[in-house]
């Protein structure tokens, strides 16, 4: 488990820091290691990638991966 949550911590920091609409799609193929991860703070990563507003999902993603432990977000 310790791998995918370090894997859902890299896998959209760097694209949706950069505004990537690439985000979207690597969101989409990882969505159930997403919430495996993040559990309920998904939501608000994945309702900021689906409205495409790539600064807030990557604000919520980091809230997610800090308040996971998941080192890979920092």
């Amino acid at each position: 488990a310790a791998d995918h949550q370090a894997d859902a911590g890299a896998l959209d920091v760097a694209l949706l820091a950069a505004d990537d609409m690439t985000a979207v799609h690597t969101f989409d193929a990882n969505a159930a290691l997403f919430r495996e991860t993040f559990g309920e703070s998904c939501g608000a990563i994945e309702n900021a990638i689906r409205s495409f507003d790539f600064e807030i999902a990557h604000r919520a993603l980091v809230a997610a991966c800090t308040a996971a432990g998941v080192e890979a977000c920092e």
